[in-house]
């Protein structure tokens, strides 16, 4: 038995995740309240976007997630900060930097092509 450090409710080990850094090899807080704060970070649009992107996010907007991330590094990490610190953009953000990246790339494709032109 153990007590959540959320809800303060003591239930089963097996009513929490697993974390390899605790001492017993379990999270402090229960499964539901995990799950629950989870769902309040989704609806404030805290929702994480992974380094690796994945399938789903070529899918979604067309690009690879690397090669966005690079370029949001470039434009808009004033600072410098690592990439992963980029990870948690939130959703509502998200959109509107696709949309100046598909910007910036047909700029820039435009742009070697006129120079293409004028070489050869």
């Amino acid at each position: 038995m153990k007590r959540c450090t959320k809800c303060g409710i003591e239930r089963e080990l097996k009513e929490f995740n697993r974390k390899c850094a605790a001492k017993d090899g379990r999270r402090s807080e229960c499964r539901i309240c995990q799950s629950i704060d989870h769902d309040e970070r989704k609806a404030e649009g805290k929702v994480r976007v992974y380094a690796h992107g994945g399938p789903a996010f070529k899918k979604k907007y067309g690009i690879a997630y690397t090669t966005f991330r690079d370029w949001l590094v470039r434009e808009y990490d004033a600072d410098k900060s690592p990439y992963w610190q980029l990870k948690q953009i939130p959703v509502k953000k998200r959109e509107s930097y696709i949309l100046q990246y598909k910007k910036w790339r047909t700029a820039k494709k435009a742009k070697a092509k006129r120079n293409r032109e004028l070489r050869g």
